[in-house]
């Protein structure tokens, strides 16, 4: 009897690896369009602003990279290739996507909505037109890439439950 889940483990952990990447790129790329872009428009005496968005570049930067280096280590204790599930196969298959999970959760629920709370530090003299649209813009992409990772980390672990509870099957069914 074989593990069919298993056969789901690698493309469901590079998938992941590859929301994680994506992630990183994001954060690299989130704070400075808007400066640069509306630099003209905002002046430089809201430098307060720029401050709060950072703080949620730099959140999202560290979930990015943290996401990396976990998947990174599910690929070290090969949860993509192992037939037979050790307990740190087990421990990590779900840990990994609940720790990104809840860092995710984090960033929606402590962090995005900050860049709200913080919008009106801007004057919106040539903005005024534009604020709906800059508004969603930017807190719209950051709940995207949260989103993301979520599902990401929700199909990862429905995959790896599915292949250990199978795996147990199987072990039960060969006697050990």
């Amino acid at each position: 009897m074989k593990n069919k889940y298993l056969k789901l483990q690698k493309p469901a952990l590079i998938a992941y690896l590859l929301v994680g990447v994506v992630a990183f790129i994001h954060a690299l790329w989130f704070a400075t369009p808007f400066k640069d872009t509306y630099r003209s428009s905002i002046g430089s005496n809201n430098n307060a602003f720029f401050e709060v968005i950072q703080t949620i570049n730099n959140y999202l930067f560290a979930v990015a990279v943290v996401t990396i280096v976990l998947v990174g280590i599910c690929f070290f204790l090969g949860n993509n290739y192992r037939k037979v599930f050790y307990i740190s196969n087990k421990v990590s298959s779900i840990a990994v996507p609940s720790i990104v999970i809840v860092l995710n959760i984090l960033a929606m629920v402590l962090f995005i909505p900050r860049i709200k709370a913080n919008w009106d530090l801007i004057n919106f003299t040539k903005l005024e037109l534009l604020r709906g649209t800059v508004t969603d813009q930017f807190i719209g992409i950051n709940y995207l890439v949260c989103v993301v990772g979520i599902i990401m980390s929700i199909a990862y672990l429905v995959v790896s439950i599915l292949a250990i509870k199978n795996q147990n099957k199987i072990q039960e069914v060969a006697g050990e």
